[in-house]
């Protein structure tokens, strides 16, 4: 997030507020990354006046997370950018240029774009007149979430990670607060029930470095593990998690036993795989004895396999609801679900069970299926079937390759599929852009090619074709 201020307003001019983020004459605020510009697309603006500035409030409120929330957001379209009273203009207050470079190119969805690393230049152009004299550039950055770093700087599991898996055990998710810094902790726990939370010793602002386990019973008792066995008061940053516990609790049990040495970075599986075991009403003397006293390395061995097991598991039985034997889907949920066959182009032409998926299972148990290919006509026994039975194309660039996109949009519109061709072209001129092209019988004639359809690119982009020309 970067702003512009005035630089009298930190040397003490009255008139002017440090806090006061003005647009400057900006047109344009970009980001290169190694080079590169990143989002694609920059913010346009006018100089002297605010005809363009809904595309820079527009990329605020995306990189801000509330065009997913649906929520009010504290900076209103007035306050950002100029605006106009009665002839005269106005400026705004709060001209933040913001850009959020999470995985997905947006706080609140996790599609889309990979994540960036490296060199990071931002090139800020103005208007006729130039920069403003003494303007300060103030730019401000924060982390996506928690990590855990070992000593060998390695990024372990996170706290999205750690979260998705505990909320996967259905025997633990009803007990499962959540992961959480140690200074982020519930002002009013709840008591009447048991509750585990896995809590970092680092406070919110800080990376994070170590998980342990919180597991509370309605006896008003709290267990603490932790698979260094060391008293909280050794961690640095732990008072606020201390006043918590002795604020709340009567009485607190603490694990005895150290399980991994301070070179090992498996604190993260440790945690989770000890709240699997209280949830299922074993208590944490039993874990413990699952593991030496002395033998470190084997430790890490063992909650390693213990934490493989289940997340193949919770994989097989609640996300991924195919095998490989015939009657294959007799065990799929009925509330459906997504089912990916990436990498699978060779096998998956030639794999009848492969065609069932389109033609019999999407419909009848309510799965959708997204098949990834790197060509428009691979090879198989059934591939043209399972091609013809898609109901959505989604059409990446591929400069190799223009034929194959030629083809499917000759035989949908062999009459206009020059527009249509032009129309893709431009649309995947930019990395990581494509075109949807919707064969689903019940879909409108007109509205069949489209684009932008995740939220946070915006508005969604419909491509009319001429009703008299469709065929």
């Amino acid at each position: 997030m970067a702003a512009l201020v005035n630089t009298a307003a930190f040397n003490g001019a009255y008139d002017r507020d440090p806090f006061c983020f003005e647009k400057s004459r900006v047109t344009s605020f970009k980001q290169f990354i190694r080079g590169e510009e990143y989002p694609y697309g920059s913010t346009d603006l006018n100089y002297n006046d605010g005809q363009k500035d809904w595309t820079g409030y527009h990329r605020f409120l995306q990189a801000s997370g509330y065009m997913t929330k649906g929520e009010p957001n504290m900076v209103l379209s007035k306050d950002w950018g100029q605006y106009y009273v009665g002839a005269h203009v106005k400026n705004g207050n709060y001209t933040l240029f913001a850009i959020d470079n999470v995985a997905s190119g947006c706080v609140d969805c996790p599609y889309l774009n990979p994540k960036q690393s490296g060199d990071i230049v931002y090139k800020i152009f103005m208007g006729t007149e130039g920069l403003p004299a003494d303007t300060t550039v103030l730019l401000f950055a924060g982390l996506e979430n928690l990590i855990e770093v070992d000593s060998n700087e390695a990024i372990i599991l996170n706290n999205v990670q750690l979260d998705f898996l505990a909320r996967h055990d259905p025997r633990l998710e009803p007990h499962f607060y959540g992961t959480v810094p140690c200074d982020k902790l519930p002002r009013h726990p709840q008591k009447d029930r048991s509750v585990g939370y896995i809590v970092n010793t680092d406070s919110h602002d800080r990376p994070g470095r170590h998980w342990i386990a919180l597991w509370t019973t309605p006896e008003n008792v709290r267990e603490i593990f932790d698979s260094y066995a060391l008293p909280l008061q050794v961690y640095e940053t732990t008072q606020p998690l201390i006043d918590w516990i002795n604020t709340y609790w009567k009485y607190v049990v603490r694990s005895s036993k150290s399980l991994q040495s301070l070179y090992s970075h498996s604190c993260g599986d440790y945690a989770l795989m000890y709240l699997r075991h209280r949830a299922r009403r074993k208590d944490i003397s039993k874990f413990l004895k699952l593991f030496s006293r002395h033998d470190f390395v084997a430790n890490d061995h063992k909650v390693g396999q213990m934490l493989k097991k289940f997340i193949e598991k919770a994989i097989s039985q609640e996300e991924w609801c195919m095998t490989s034997g015939r009657d294959s889907h007799q065990n799929c949920k009925p509330r459906g679900g997504i089912l990916v066959l990436n990498d699978l182009m060779a096998e998956g032409g030639n794999d009848k069970e492969v065609m069932d998926l389109f033609t019999k299972h999407s419909h009848h148990r309510n799965i959708t299926f997204l098949y990834l290919c790197q060509d428009m006509f691979p090879p198989g026994k059934y591939a043209k079937t399972i091609s013809r039975n898609s109901h959505y194309i989604v059409a990446v660039k591929n400069p190799r390759d223009q034929l194959g996109m030629h083809n499917i949009l000759l035989q949908a519109y062999p009459k206009t599929w020059e527009q249509v061709m032009e129309v893709y072209r431009k649309e995947t001129e930019r990395p990581f852009r494509y075109l949807t092209v919707d064969f689903h019988p019940a879909g409108y004639d007109r509205f069949r090619i489209v684009s932008r359809l995740l939220k946070h690119e915006g508005c969604m982009q419909c491509f009319i074709l001429p009703p008299h020309k469709h065929l």
